[in-house]
């Protein structure tokens, strides 16, 4: 397997999983190699082709096969698509050119099933299906475990270990061994491999029947198979293609009475499994239906309405003033009530939700409503409540976050309201399975200069008496102005520039493709200044001053590399899609969960040639020359509120990043330093911390 330069690549002897990246270090650069990938396995999911999705592209353009041979324990959904592929396929998509390498990666990445079919109908991927000869009940499932590569000289590289054909089994501890042509005596051995699996291949395995794909339809293997389902799965609407577990999530929905909340890692496609259940509504009702689509900023109703329009069903955008929407929304309404129309989409804000005008005009029809509640965390807040309409039979709320930070009351109205969670998918599996990129987390801790520390002390000082005085843990006004101040001395550290200077200082103009800049409201033009001016790197600012026009152009530029850098305050953190980003850098964050881990979401969604991403956080701390070690002392206790504050999305962030370890390592001087265990928390922090809920962004 040579590469087009002289080079020979020589895989390591053994690799070690999840400390090593199977897929980087074996499965990418072998299958770009290689003209034929062969491989024996207990289980397989084709979330190992998305995962792979870069080195299977490579394979099919080279001309290259894939054969699996694997045991008939596959989920509904992988086997729903092998069968498509094998028997009655039809075609959903236009497929790309086999050598359009970068369009068939964003297609086994995204589409996965769909391409899974397509690849198995063209024979590009060929899958056997082994289980035990008749009369050998004694054996089990067929659980060999390995893999062969092979170049245009045959086989050259096979692997044997523990390892299945999935995603998850890449984050087990697995270990596995590889043999190399080239290798003194291992030759030997990839011949024997080879042998072990033409035999079983051609059926040849005195303990297992290996059955074709047609063949394993047609003696109803289904049977055999584990994981299905104990009820009948309604069928969903075929206009619009799912995910996996995006299809989960509709059937649970219905099984939920067509009410529930999709908990769902933001780069998910919430938006697209609400759309498949709206046209299931549709469907089943089969009489005049009104939508009512909710969101919490301007810029999501236009996009809801561009998602919307080819439903064939009028569409109102009900926002700003009444005088705009009210005489189009009345029209409508009536068209529906003459018959006119099947139906009527209101897409609308949730300022705009509890008013007099909306309300009057949608009340009559409450009952014929499916209510879609986007960001529905929203709806908890004391404004929005009476906008959850009892009547309305049909809900779906939306939300990667949806438990309201320090707010049970509002949290528990949604739950009751929406009929709870009916649907989960977190980062972690979405990462897992490649739906979201892997990334690096590096937490580094920057100070406060001096006049800064001394602020923040005194206004932590002032801060605490207050809250000590609360009733309930409820701050004041005055001690809410605080508070935003507070947080605003760590946002705007003046040594956050020379933090960023630094960076810039060490990597070239060129490597700053693709990043994007999280800046406090005080340090903005500073930090665009610096990054342009001074250093020659293209660079625009995204914030609420540019028009939706403008944004999509800037978003353009920045996907094609012409900007390489977006300079944001809050303008991305909600709706806002960026997924060609592969490095952001934070001034300034939230203290407030569901806004950091929103922004970690959308800095992780896949695009083409990008395989993970990388956060480099600066943490703010008063100057260690004002603190003494000691709990009596007012510098020590400001740096650790400081510290405290910032923590929660730092232990979060290390948690999921691939480099956990060495993230969290760094994590630990400091907290020894202050005396912070991961859980800690007290009731004064709890007090502060609430302003997260109302306030959102300190910057």
């Amino acid at each position: 397997m040579r590469e087009n330069d002289p080079q020979v690549w020589s895989p390591p002897v053994t690799l070690v999983t999840p400390r090593d990246d199977v897929t980087r270090v074996l499965f990418e650069p072998a299958l770009e190699r290689a003209i034929e990938y062969l491989r024996a396995v207990g289980y397989f999911s084709s979330s190992w082709i998305a995962a792979n999705a870069s080195g299977l592209a490579k394979l099919a353009a080279n001309g290259g096969r894939a054969k699996w041979i694997t045991s008939p324990h596959l989920s509904n959904d992988d086997w729903e698509a092998l069968q498509s592929g094998a028997s009655g396929y039809e075609q959903v998509f236009t497929p790309p050119a086999l050598n359009e390498i970068e369009a068939l990666k964003v297609l086994l990445h995204d589409d996965t099933r769909n391409a899974l079919a397509w690849m198995v109908h063209e024979g590009i991927l060929e899958f056997r299906i082994a289980v035990p000869r008749s009369g050998l009940s004694d054996f089990q499932d067929f659980h060999t475990k390995f893999g062969i590569f092979c170049d245009s000289d045959g086989p050259s590289i096979a692997f044997i270990g523990s390892l299945n054909e999935s995603a998850h089994s890449l984050r087990n501890h697995e270990v596995i061994s590889i043999f190399f042509r080239d290798r003194v005596g291992e030759a030997e051995r990839i011949d024997g491999l080879l042998s072990l699996f033409d035999r079983a291949w051609a059926d040849e395995d005195e303990y297992y029947t290996v059955l074709a794909l047609p063949d394993a339809v047609k003696d109803s293997l289904e049977s055999l198979r584990t994981g299905s389902r104990p009820f009948p799965r309604p069928k969903l609407p075929i206009r619009r293609i799912l995910r996996a577990y995006q299809e989960d999530a509709v059937v649970a929905w219905i099984e939920n009475g067509r009410r529930g909340i999709f908990e769902m890692a933001t780069g998910t496609g919430k938006t697209k499994t609400a759309l498949a259940c709206l046209e299931e509504v549709l469907a089943l009702r089969n009489a005049p239906t009104i939508v009512l689509i909710a969101c919490p900023f301007q810029h999501l109703v236009d996009q809801w309405g561009d998602e919307v329009v080819d439903l064939g069903l009028p569409v109102v955008h009900a926002h700003e003033a009444s005088a705009k929407w009210r005489p189009e929304l009345y029209e409508y309404v009536r068209s529906v009530d003459a018959g006119l129309d099947k139906g009527l989409v209101v897409v609308t804000t949730y300022a705009t939700l509890t008013s007099t005008h909306l309300q009057a005009a949608l009340e009559p029809h409450a009952s014929q409503t499916l209510f879609i509640a986007d960001e529905c965390h929203y709806l908890g807040s004391r404004q929005t409540l009476s906008g959850m309409n009892e009547d309305y039979p049909y809900r779906v709320g939306l939300s990667a976050t949806p438990e309201r930070y320090f707010d049970p009351g509002g949290t528990s109205a949604i739950s009751v309201y929406f009929n709870g969670k009916c649907f989960e998918y977190g980062m972690e599996q979405a990462i897992s399975e490649g739906f979201l990129v892997p990334y690096v987390y590096e937490p580094e801790f920057v100070e406060l200069n001096g006049s800064e520390s001394e602020e923040y002390i005194r206004l932590s000082l002032q801060l605490a008496r207050m809250a000590a005085g609360s009733r309930n843990g409820d701050l004041s006004e005055g001690a809410k102005q605080i508070a935003m101040r507070r947080a605003r001395v760590l946002n705007n550290a003046e040594s956050k520039i020379r933090w960023l200077e630094s960076h810039l200082e060490t990597r070239a103009a060129s490597e700053w493709r693709h990043t994007l800049v999280y800046s406090g409201d005080r340090l903005f033009r500073q930090v665009t200044s610096l990054i342009g001016a001074s250093r020659g790197i293209r660079v625009h600012e995204f914030t609420a001053r540019q028009s939706r026009r403008e944004r999509k152009t800037l978003l353009e530029r920045f996907g094609s590399g012409d900007l390489q850098i977006l300079a944001a305050m809050k303008c991305l953190d909600e709706g806002v899609d960026v997924p060609p980003t592969r490095t952001a850098f934070f001034l300034a964050s939230s203290g407030n969960p569901r806004e950091f881990v929103q922004r970690r979401g959308r800095i992780l969604r896949p695009s083409p040639g990008k395989s993970e991403a990388r956060i480099i956080d600066s943490i703010a701390l008063p100057s260690t020359s004002l603190s003494h070690e000691g709990r009596d002392d007012a510098g020590w206790r400001a740096a650790r509120s400081a510290l405290r504050s910032q923590l929660r999305r730092a232990t979060e962030f290390a948690r999921l990043a691939v480099n956990r370890v060495s993230a969290e390592d760094a994590l630990f001087d400091i907290r020894l330093r202050y005396d912070l265990p991961i859980d800690e928390a007290d009731e004064e922090q709890r007090a502060i911390d609430q302003l997260a809920t109302e306030l959102g962004d300190e910057t």
